[in-house]
């Protein structure tokens, strides 16, 4: 049996708390519970997760906002799998030919995109039926700036 007043239900967030200390910043991390008491609201510590990982906070802070969370494996459904073999095979053939190097001369976000939708492409099985559609575009200069005729 409970004696006493009953706690007040509050929403609760995770604070983050940064104090300094010459050159050097400490970070708590507090679930706290925000009480208003008249005009003032008032904020009671209910844990100390300071010594959660990073992840872990995370997750806990998302959870106390409303967000569903759920296990890795059930947040997407596999439609279709490709071997590893049939993928590494024509990532190795565009390793080859210097394809990356033609699409751009410098590593980046597009260029490993580009390579990854070709290599899709090439693993699907319907690769050349791609690669003549891409060559007409290419040939006619009706391509994204592929700098034929019509890209001006």
């Amino acid at each position: 049996m409970m004696c006493g007043m009953a706690r007040p239900a509050g929403a609760m967030h995770v604070a983050k708390i940064a104090r300094r200390h010459g050159e050097r910043e400490y970070n708590s991390y507090l679930v706290r519970r925000s009480i208003r008491e008249g005009r003032r609201v008032r904020h009671e510590t209910v844990a100390n997760v300071s010594g959660l990982p990073p992840e872990a906070i995370e997750a806990l802070t998302l959870a106390l906002q409303g967000v569903r969370l759920v296990p890795a494996g059930e947040a997407f459904e596999i439609v279709r799998s490709r071997k590893h073999g049939h993928v590494e095979a024509v990532l190795s053939a565009t390793r080859r030919l210097g394809l990356a190097r033609l699409l751009d001369r410098e590593p980046s976000r597009e260029r490993d995109l580009c390579l990854a939708l070709i290599a899709g492409r090439g693993a699907g099985g319907r690769f050349q039926a791609g690669l003549h559609a891409s060559a007409s575009l290419v040939h006619a200069g009706g391509g994204a700036g592929c700098g034929g005729r019509g890209s001006r």
